[in-house]
């Protein structure tokens, strides 16, 4: 590898060191990050979410599958992955499912 490609690849490195992760966006409250950051873990399991607010500090979230899951089970997994964000961004969660 040549000199100029050295340098640009860290320069790459440094741009990815110096932007937030998906995690961190999401304990800010934004509500792409959260979505991802939820998708990441329930997409191999057929179940997708969207991530909306309808009133301050308040998550709508809308898990969308084709096959009827666990319900209460998905509903633990889902509150146990926002409590590990510690985000003060959000004080509720209203979650809903479409079949």
């Amino acid at each position: 590898m040549d000199s100029e490609a050295m340098v640009s690849e860290a320069m790459v490195n440094l741009d990815r060191l110096s932007q937030p992760s998906v995690v961190e966006l999401a304990r800010q409250g934004d509500l792409e990050a959260i979505a991802q950051w939820l998708n990441a873990y329930l997409m191999p399991q057929g179940v997708w979410a969207r991530v909306a607010t309808d009133r301050p500090h308040c998550l709508l979230i809308l898990l969308e599958f084709d096959r009827l899951p666990d319900q209460e089970r998905l509903v633990r997994f889902v509150c146990h992955r926002l409590c590990k964000l510690n985000s003060d961004a959000f004080g509720s969660v209203h979650i809903l499912a479409r079949f």
